[in-house]
């Protein structure tokens, strides 16, 4: 991994103070080429690299790294939807939706995380818990 710094660190997801994703930008925390050690130390690093890889289409590797995430900060409210995202395209629905609930009660106005909980509970069949999700994921986005 050491010879990939570069392309690892040019840009990370900046978040909020709930770890939402609020945009990207090239990382300029470096110290002599490379990521200082607070950028590395803080966990943000292994999430971006989970979310990296989510994106990616490798989620169980992604899984392994969220793994490590909340082991260390189980608070973390993006590292739970990005999990459930994760389960989702894996087929696992189920601890998917657990994922997006641990999520939104964290983060109860996150639209994106109660919207991708609409889609996951239609793969189950629950129409109408998919409908509302969806119905109020959209209001929120709305600021309805």
């Amino acid at each position: 991994m050491h010879g990939c710094y570069t392309q690892l660190y040019d840009k990370f997801l900046l978040t909020n103070n709930n770890d939402r994703i609020i945009g990207q930008r090239n990382y300029s925390g470096r110290q002599g080429g490379r990521p200082t050690k607070e950028f590395l130390s803080n966990g943000k690093y292994l999430f971006w690299v989970a979310s990296e890889a989510a994106n990616q289409g490798e989620h169980k590797k992604a899984l392994d790294y969220l793994e490590q995430v909340l082991t260390t900060n189980p608070n973390h409210a993006m590292a739970w939807h990005v999990q459930g995202n994760c389960l989702d395209c894996l087929g696992q629905y189920e601890e998917a939706v657990r994922s997006y609930d641990i999520s939104l009660k964290l983060d109860p106005g996150n639209a994106d995380t109660l919207f991708d909980k609409g889609l996951t509970l239609k793969k189950l069949g629950r129409e109408i818990d998919s409908q509302y999700c969806m119905e109020m994921a959209v209001k929120i986005a709305l600021g309805d």
